[in-house]
């Protein structure tokens, strides 16, 4: 999908930066096209997206480097991004339209049925046997977080799940069978039994 992503249309730049978002971030598709380039920044050492959560609350979604790389060579092609301009706080004289991280040629909002055809697109161009959407990507980001080895909980706060249980629904990769308590439990008496095997003893005799 990023291979394909980057060759493809005029918008190959955009292309590229809307699936490293989804594929390794695993951001909602209403996220991803409600987002706005001022929520695109730094904390700390990391490079963030932020939101603001259901209450009010703020949350950061961290950038890794695959995907400011095509993020930042997205905007750098944008000229209402890359033209000097002096901020102006909202609601003051001056002060301009907030501007969509993904936008069309004409500058307008990219819309989630524009998301959906251009991934559907791509997963033909790339030969992936898989009706395409930007929950696959969400599905796909949890399951290879936790085949990667991250943890149960980072992943669920990410994706925002309330309930692990709805983050253990995508955690079925083959990580998750190398987990299973009947592979550790036979490992484990394999073990055993061979501590008390005749050879074992043998082996230990003086």
């Amino acid at each position: 999908m990023l291979a394909a992503a980057a060759n493809i249309g005029p918008q190959a730049a955009r292309t590229a930066a809307i699936v490293a978002l989804l594929l390794h971030t695993g951001l909602r598709v209403g996220e991803l096209v409600g987002a706005d380039v001022e929520q695109f920044g730094h904390y700390r050492n990391h490079r963030v997206l932020r939101f603001t959560v259901k209450g009010g609350g703020p949350h950061l979604v961290a950038l890794p480097a695959p995907v400011t790389r095509r993020l930042d060579a997205y905007l750098a092609g944008r000229p209402d991004v890359t033209e000097s301009r002096v901020p102006v706080p909202a609601g003051q004289a001056g002060a301009r339209p907030r501007r969509p991280l993904m936008a069309t040629a004409s500058g307008a909002r990219v819309d989630r049925g524009a998301v959906w055809r251009l991934l559907r697109r791509l997963a033909t161009t790339a030969k992936i046997p898989v009706k395409m959407s930007p929950h696959v990507l969400r599905h796909t980001c949890a399951t290879l977080a936790r085949d990667a080895g991250a943890r149960l909980k980072d992943v669920q706060e990410r994706l925002g799940h309330a309930d692990a249980r709805t983050t253990r629904r995508y955690d079925h990769g083959g990580k998750r069978l190398d987990r299973a308590p009947a592979r550790t439990l036979a490992a484990y008496l394999t073990a055993a039994g061979d501590e008390h095997s005749p050879e074992s003893a043998e082996a230990e005799a003086p």
